[in-house]
């Protein structure tokens, strides 16, 4: 994601075809005919995976799908908390989120829809910077200062 050009998100509010193969997603198609197909897989876990979405029209961000994968009660549980999660911040448009949402396949199961963006700080090299501690912070304050805004709308709203 290029944050000084902003591109479109997949209207998951709209009705969106899902073409499934083997439980997973081939392709997408929004109300608009856009359309994002599967290029590879990112990355597995304990509970899941994630794979990379291309979106075929320029406009719109390229996704990620994550898989909740195994059928024991752990993650079941997981995969209703950050569906619950998601479903939150995207209730009350808490800022410093990634546009995400949530769709269930024809197994049942949950997906979560994300827009792709390079989150991975295992690489980044905060030496580069004059203060790094100060990078450190702020990412650290991007991810509470959204945590805080989702959670006080939420008390508000009881």
């Amino acid at each position: 994601m290029d944050l000084c050009k902003e591109k479109k998100f997949i209207n998951l509010n709209g009705k969106i075809h899902i073409n499934e193969k083997n439980n997973k997603v081939v392709s997408l198609i929004d109300k608009n005919n856009n359309v994002w197909v599967v290029k590879k897989k990112l990355s597995e876990g304990s509970f899941g995976e994630i794979y990379l979405y291309n979106s075929c029209n320029p406009e719109y961000v390229d996704i990620v799908i994550k898989y909740f994968k195994g059928d024991d009660e752990e993650v079941i549980l997981d995969m209703e908390q950050e569906s619950e999660i998601v479903e939150l911040f995207n209730k009350h448009k808490c800022r410093n989120f990634v546009r995400s949402g949530v769709k269930e396949l024809s197994n049942q199961r949950k997906i979560i829809i994300l827009e792709r963006v390079d989150a991975d700080l295992t690489d980044f090299d905060f030496s580069i910077y004059p203060k790094p501690l100060d990078i450190y912070s702020q990412i650290i304050d991007f991810i509470y200062s959204g945590s805080k805004c989702a959670y006080k709308k939420d008390k508000h709203n009881i």
